[in-house]
C-alpha cells in the first residue's frame, strides 16, 4: 500500500486489511484490520509514507485522513521552514495522534501542541465547514483573539476568511490583515492585535469539510508569502 501511495501522489486506505488483495500476512497474523498510507509531500515531492494500521475495521474515518492530508500536504510551506529531520518528528507526532482513539478534544488539543513546534502562533481554530447551509462551527479553539469563536458557535461563512477556501479549496495567506480588511470579523482580529492569518483547507475526498486557521501577532511571521 505505501508503494502505491508513493506513485499516487494521494492516500490509500483498507477498511478491511485482511481482505484487501496486497495484504502481507505477518501484518494480518498481528491483527491489522484496517490500514492507511498517506504520502508526505515537500515542496510538491513525495518524500515518504506514513504507513498506519488499526486493530478495527474501518478505523479510518473522513475526519482522520481530512486533518492528517491537511497535515501533510497544505503545511508543506511551514515544513520547509523548519529543520526536516525535526520536521518529519513532529509531523510523524501528529499524525500518530490523529490516529490514535483518544477523544476528539484531547486529539485536538495535542494536534495544536505539535503544529506549535514547527510554528509559533498565537490562536488556532480548527471548524467544520457546511457549504449548503453558508456556515462554519468551531470544533477546537486555543489561544488569544476576540470573543464570539467558543467551541460550538456557529459563523457565517460571508463574514469570515474560510469563505475563500469555498472557491479555491487552497491555503489563504494574509500577511496583515490591516492590508486587506475584506470580511466583518478581520476588525475584530485587527483589534486584537492578530494581523496574520493562515488559513488552511481541511478536505476529504476533494469536499471541503473544514479549515484549520492558525493567527499571529506578527506579520509575515510564518515567512510565507501570499
Amino acid at each position: 500500500m505505501s508503494g502505491r501511495a508513493f506513485a499516487a501522489e494521494k492516500s490509500i486506505i483498507s477498511h478491511d486489511y485482511p481482505n484487501h488483495p496486497g495484504a502481507l500476512s505477518r501484518q494480518v497474523d498481528a491483527g491489522t484490520k484496517s490500514t492507511l498510507a498517506l504520502p508526505l509531500l515537500l515542496d510538491r515531492r513525495v518524500i515518504g509514507v506514513f504507513l498506519f494500521g488499526s486493530r478495527k475495521l474501518g478505523h479510518f474515518t473522513d475526519d482522520h485522513v481530512a486533518l492528517m492530508e491537511a497535515v501533510a500536504r497544505q503545511l508543506s510551506p511551514l515544513l520547509e521552514n523548519a529543520k526536516l529531520q525535526q520536521t518529519l518528528a513532529v509531523t510523524d507526532e501528529i499524525a500518530r495522534i490523529i490516529t490514535s482513539s483518544l477523544e476528539v478534544a484531547e486529539v485536538f488539543e495535542q494536534f495544536a501542541s505539535e503544529v506549535n513546534k514547527l510554528v509559533e502562533f498565537d490562536r488556532i481554530i480548527i471548524h467544520a465547514i457546511n457549504e449548503q447551509a453558508g456556515t462554519s462551527i468551531v470544533k477546537f479553539r486555543k489561544g488569544i483573539g476576540p470573543p464570539g469563536s467558543e467551541v460550538g458557535s456557529v459563523r457565517q461563512l460571508q463574514h469570515i476568511r474560510s469563505l475563500d477556501l469555498v472557491t479555491t479549496s487552497k491555503t489563504v495567506v494574509v500577511n496583515d490583515l490591516a492590508d486587506s480588511p475584506r470580511y466583518p470579523l478581520d476588525k475584530e482580529y485587527i483589534q486584537a492585535g492578530l494581523h496574520l492569518a493562515f488559513v488552511v483547507p481541511l478536505l476529504s475526498h476533494s469536499r471541503l469539510v473544514g479549515a484549520l486557521t492558525l493567527r499571529s501577532r506578527q506579520t509575515n511571521a510564518f515567512g510565507i508569502q501570499a
